[in-house]
């Protein structure tokens, strides 16, 4: 990964690049320049947006779940409780 024409990480397989420009609609902030032959694929905003989305919505789910079993909680009358 290169910033201002300087190497500031080098990634390796699996790695990602450009989330922060997806989600906020930011400019780049850094170029990629590959050492040898890569694959790589890509995603549309709407698309990985979406998928971001989704991982949030089933994340908070999991936690919710989750602290309706923990005991110190049961009693709390809250917005989350009262709405589950």
């Amino acid at each position: 990964m290169i910033v201002n024409n300087q190497i500031k990480r080098v990634m390796k397989n699996g790695e990602c690049f450009g989330e922060i420009a997806l989600l906020y609609h930011a400019k780049r902030s850094a170029s990629i320049r590959a050492k040898e032959n890569v694959r790589l694929w890509g995603i549309d905003r709407v698309t990985f947006r979406k998928a971001v989305e989704e991982m949030a919505a089933k994340e908070y789910a999991e936690n919710r779940a989750f602290i309706k079993n923990i005991e110190l909680f049961r009693n709390f009358n809250c917005y989350f409780h009262e709405n589950s």
